[in-house]
């Protein structure tokens, strides 16, 4: 098989897949499930995805399901023509920027020594913020604060602080190597906690579903800087100085 008809064959997956789990999560729907959780049921196992692209050979093949998802997502958010990615929460623009977000990922890191990065701003989003959502939704109604007049509930930014610490933690320590980071448990859990709150924070900000693409994009993005131009100079370790995203 040849490096574009792999790549064109995945591509085909990767378009077919999203309407498995619309199927998917429909059925979960006529089991009981609510509305919200079949959602985020979606939303969980399209940011998986990411661990997957790097088996396009080609940068282009593997951002056309984004670019068209991105489309067909705009089509629905303007005619609802597809209800079940809106959920509960129509009139935010989230669904439409969940793709973009992949695209900007998969353009920045691809072919780098950074691509964990990438799967670390996908995976906070898919898994942290919808970790967040239903447990503030199941456990926080009682206590919120208000963003731009929008609420947010404590117990679900700490789900989302939890869940992004763990998961930059796996990053780290399965993607650390090729970014220059010492793979020091203490190196490690200091660099998660600092991600993990940067990404609280910036969930906790991010208002109409804007959240899809700040959350994976700012945090990629914050940990790039956090690894590469501060954790030298703290750490004081050449292995990580001046290590650049692109050779």
């Amino acid at each position: 098989m040849g490096l574009y008809t792999k790549d064109i064959f995945l591509a085909i997956i990767f378009l077919v897949y999203p309407f498995i789990l619309l199927l998917g999560s429909k059925s979960l729907e006529k089991s009981g499930f609510s509305k919200d959780m079949t959602r985020k049921f979606v939303h969980v196992f399209m940011g998986l995805v990411i661990i997957a692209i790097p088996l396009f050979d080609y940068l282009w093949i593997a951002l056309i399901p984004p670019v068209l998802f991105t489309i067909i997502n705009w089509i629905d958010y303007k005619f609802g023509l597809l209800s079940q990615i809106q959920g509960e929460d129509k009139g935010n623009v989230g669904t439409v920027l969940y793709p973009i977000s992949f695209i900007i990922l998969i353009w920045v890191f691809y072919g780098t020594h950074f691509w964990g990065l990438a799967v670390l701003g996908i995976l906070t989003m898919a898994l942290g913020d919808a970790g967040a959502s239903l447990i503030g939704r199941a456990f926080g109604s009682k206590n919120t604060y208000l963003v731009h007049g929008e609420p947010r509930s404590y117990a679900g930014s700490i789900a989302m602080f939890v869940i992004t610490f763990f998961v930059a933690l796996i990053i780290f320590r399965s993607f650390g190597g090729p970014m220059g980071l010492p793979m020091k448990l203490f190196t490690l859990v200091s660099v998660s906690f600092i991600i993990a709150g940067i990404a609280t924070f910036i969930e906790a900000l991010s208002i109409w579903g804007t959240d899809n693409i700040t959350v994976p994009v700012l945090t990629s993005m914050a940990a790039w800087v956090l690894i590469v131009k501060i954790a030298p100079i703290v750490l004081g370790n050449s292995a990580i100085v001046n290590q650049p995203l692109y050779q």
